[in-house]
């Protein structure tokens, strides 16, 4: 049973760990993200996404606060699982110019190939 609804979770704090790029960093540690959720994709949208702001990272000499958060293993795990507390292996999509991504954009940067984004796993908390 999940604890929050989907929709509930904007505001929630998150905390993930990144696996891709093994080297990666930002302000809170080696492979360590936190922030928070911004938004949540509609009930209609085909790709269920999370708009996460954590501490900042450098990517190409540029400031990254924005992340688009698609689940990884989608045939093993949910966002009802990341709901439920549990944490969930993801795909981290961001903006490469660092701008700071609103929900227009989330299309564009998940249709879009050649986006970056970290490979890791996140959970409320």
């Amino acid at each position: 049973m999940c604890s929050r609804t989907f929709a509930s979770l904007v505001g929630c704090v998150i905390s993930g760990s990144v696996g891709e790029p093994w080297d990666f960093e930002s302000e809170v540690g080696p492979n360590a993200l936190s922030g928070s959720i911004e938004s949540v994709s509609g009930s209609g949208s085909s790709v269920q996404w999370l708009l996460c702001r954590v501490k900042s990272f450098m990517h190409s000499g540029r400031t990254i606060e924005h992340l688009v958060a698609v689940l990884r293993y989608r045939k093993t795990e949910t966002f009802e699982d990341f709901c439920a507390g549990k944490r969930i292996g993801v795909n981290l999509v961001f903006d490469p110019g660092g701008e700071p991504t609103c929900e227009d954009d989330i299309s564009r940067l998940l249709t879009t190939p050649g986006f970056p984004f970290l490979a890791g796993s996140i959970q409320i908390g």
